[in-house]
């Protein structure tokens, strides 16, 4: 009788620590849930930044060339092409 109380007694235990387990996985499954939504966001307004930079990058190289293009004109123009100072 006292071997089948041991093991009922272990049993119990043992399904404690489980339930307990479980508990702790569950937590750290919703933590990482949370986690993975903020990253998430992060990565989208990541995301946002890099087309505005681009987009910016694309304006600077279009005014680049219509700068070039405006000197170039000027030259071919010469001296009436300057306007009055």
């Amino acid at each position: 009788m006292n071997k089948v109380r041991s093991a009922v007694n272990r049993i119990v235990k043992n399904s404690a620590e489980q339930a307990e387990n479980s508990k702790s996985t569950s937590e750290h499954m919703r933590l990482m849930g949370e986690n993975i939504t903020e990253t998430s966001a992060e990565v989208e307004a990541l995301n946002s930044n890099a087309e505005f930079m681009h987009q910016s990058s694309e304006k600077a190289e279009e005014t680049d060339l219509l700068s070039l293009n405006a000197s170039i004109e000027a030259a071919r123009a010469g001296e009436s092409g300057r306007g009055s100072l």
